[in-house]
């Protein structure tokens, strides 16, 4: 997969997994592998790890929980259908709108990431 290479938008099928696909599009660049390893690098250290800017400081975490709070509870109700149970936030931040947003938009670039294929 080259640096040409984008997740085209026909995979998000909300505004949340809009965001998702444009932050995998705008950091692709920087990775050999292209927005797979934007995607595999959050996989592995996840919205705790800074990479996701709009999501480091806890005012701008809130105002996207605000902007994305349908989606985000339709993200916890899939994870409780797919699970069988609910979701329980490992290693907690202390801030329940940080623990469900960083959980949500993990989940769907996951899913994303699935259905390019890239977790086969």
């Amino acid at each position: 997969m080259g640096l040409s290479k984008r997740v085209p938008m026909t995979h998000a099928e909300d505004a949340l997994d809009r965001v998702v696909v444009r932050w995998m599009n705008d950091h692709a660049e920087g990775y050999d592998d292209g927005p797979k390893g934007a995607y595999d690098d959050l996989a592995y250290g996840g919205c705790s790890s800074g990479m996701v800017g709009e999501l480091i400081y806890t005012r701008d975490v809130h105002r996207f929980f605000k902007r994305y709070a349908a989606e985000i509870m339709a993200t916890l109700d899939e994870y409780k259908d797919e699970i069988g149970e609910e979701y329980v936030p490992r290693g907690s931040t202390g801030d329940r709108m940080t623990d469900l947003v960083w959980f949500a938009f993990e989940w769907r670039a996951r899913r994303i990431a699935d259905r390019m294929g890239w977790n086969q």
